[in-house]
């Protein structure tokens, strides 16, 4: 307990002051620049005179880096709620509670809708709870809160001596395509970065339309990848990749006479001879949104230090959009604190630790921080003892952002782990290794791990950036201790670029300076004043 409490101590004081230090850090970048000493800047993208990123393409074809500012709760920059309480448990002597607090979270959803999109939350106040077995928030509106993630706040052990997932939140079904809609892209290339979409007949979508871009990739593609080379032959556990589209979920902001604009860039080219692309409206009646999870700690019972048998994960999100976890512990888990499914968007992971992973350290096991959804953020957070800590899933839509995370003793290396997942900042993420690579016959044929990932200003033990065929990887301003590899676009290595954060600089730009301070415990203003 007292080596708990201890680690909680050091990463409340890493949480309070990271943002402290980076107001240091920016002070002294002031300070160098007005005695002549400027801080590098990255040719892609370039402060200009009114203090906003200026984009140069990096490819003839007009692709560039995305603007990855739209991601996380309700499409970034806006403040996580208060919900007020309406329900309150307080702890027992003995016991399991997991049907009092799964009675209580029912309680909260039965409540009415109001008009600002939440219904309560549950408080479970400070102390001690055993949950041997799942937790389950299928309504929207509803949060699920404690007093605090040390030993003396709110306090879940996670009981059960079996695999399971202490919470897990998710609504129905999938994104229905509304087929009549639909409308090819008209252009032979959309570039990484846009928003404006080519299609015909564009005036069957109006403002405000949830709209599917599908970006398909043909089995010429797979080919042009050298996916098609990964097995071989009959009774091989590797498979060759098969076409698949990305479909990213965006929203119409206008409506032209060639096309439509949306919210978000793509983070992959369409492009016709690779199968080209559509947009199409889409409904996804059975997610849900408006829940988050904040001030608690959840620690799991183990047998011994490769124990299977005990609780893989805190918390699954799934169905679901607006969605937050804030200020949150997750001790001796198997696979993961949060994780993340593909059908999420417009969620927030901010000021979470994922400490002491309990598992054999192999494949498919210790990934603290899981990505598959899109438009999702994850700032803040902290994994000790973990493989992939950071890490992306197949066929991910993007774009996502890792900002200000850190890793110790991780068992592995941090980026995307396999099949092809698209657009995700890594924004000054100190971990052991990052890498995109080519992972070739790894697990079922990984293959090419991901595209248009961006490491910006990250610190890393090793780093292996490559590039796939038909798309491009980023390692630029990172501080390398060991081996720099990969042919991807490598730029300022060892040598930290301005601004110190694409994502923040981004917000900034599209929000103005109050967006900064929104979305956390941040030097809003030695920020807006350096950039």
């Amino acid at each position: 307990m007292n080596e708990q409490q201890t680690t909680v101590e050091k990463w409340t004081r890493f949480r309070g002051t990271r943002w402290q230090r980076h107001v240091c850090l920016l002070a002294a970048v002031l300070a160098a620049t007005g005695a002549g000493a400027a801080p590098p800047q990255s040719g892609l993208a370039t402060l200009g005179r009114d203090g906003k990123l200026v984009y140069a393409p990096y490819t003839e074809r007009g692709d560039r880096l995305p603007d990855f500012s739209w991601c996380g709760y309700r499409g970034g920059g806006v403040a996580l709620p208060a919900v007020p309480v309406k329900v309150t448990l307080t702890p027992i002597p003995e016991g399991d509670d997991r049907e009092r607090i799964q009675q209580a979270l029912d309680a909260v959803a039965a409540l009415p809708l109001g008009a600002d999109g939440f219904r309560g939350a549950l408080l479970l106040k400070k102390g001690v709870y055993r949950v041997g077995g799942q937790l389950n928030i299928r309504t929207s509106g509803v949060v699920l809160r404690g007093e605090g993630d040390g030993t003396n706040g709110t306090v879940i052990i996670a009981s059960a001596r079996t695999k399971y997932t202490v919470l897990y939140i998710a609504g129905a079904g999938g994104p229905e395509e509304d087929t009549p809609s639909r409308r090819e892209v008209t252009a032979d290339y959309v570039p990484v970065g846009a928003r404006a979409i080519p299609v015909a007949d564009a005036g069957t979508f109006k403002v405000g339309d949830q709209v599917l871009v599908c970006r398909e990739g043909n089995q010429s593609w797979i080919d042009t990848l050298g996916m098609n080379k990964l097995s071989r032959g009959p009774g091989d556990k590797v498979h060759n990749w098969g076409p698949f589209a990305l479909k990213f979920q965006r929203v119409v902001t206008a409506v032209g006479s060639k096309g439509v604009t949306v919210d978000a860039p793509i983070v992959n080219a369409i492009d016709r001879a690779y199968g080209g692309g559509y947009v199409v409206r889409y409904r996804y009646p059975g997610r849900i949104e408006n829940v988050g999870v904040e001030g608690i700690r959840c620690d799991s019972v183990y047998a011994s230090p490769t124990d299977h048998a005990h609780a893989w994960r805190f918390i699954i999100i799934d169905n679901a959009q607006n969605v937050w976890v804030r200020n949150c512990t997750a001790l001796h888990m198997a696979y993961a604190c949060v994780e993340i499914r593909g059908n999420v968007k417009w969620a927030t992971v901010q000021d979470t630790q994922c400490l002491d992973m309990i598992s054999r350290i192999k494949g498919g096991l210790r990934y603290a921080f899981a990505l598959s959804g899109q438009l999702c953020l994850v700032q803040r957070c902290f994994g000790r003892e973990g493989r992939h800590d950071f890490v992306m899933h197949a066929w991910v839509p993007g774009p996502n952002v890792f900002l200000d995370c850190r890793s110790e003793n991780p068992h592995a290396d941090s980026g995307p782990h396999h099949r092809y997942a698209t657009g995700t900042l890594y924004d000054n993420v100190e971990t052991g290794g990052l890498n995109v690579v080519n992972r070739g016959r790894s697990g079922t044929g990984h293959g090419w791990a991901g595209a248009q990932m961006v490491f910006w200003n990250c610190k890393a033990g090793g780093m292996n950036c490559a590039r796939p065929p038909t798309a491009q990887n980023f390692a630029i301003g990172c501080t390398v201790k060991g081996g720099a590899a990969g042919d991807g676009y490598w730029e300022s290595t060892n040598a930290p670029v301005a601004p110190r954060s694409l994502y923040l600089q981004q917000l900034r730009d599209r929000m103005g300076p109050a967006a900064i301070q929104r979305i956390g415990p941040s030097p809003a203003a030695a920020f807006n004043a350096t950039r």
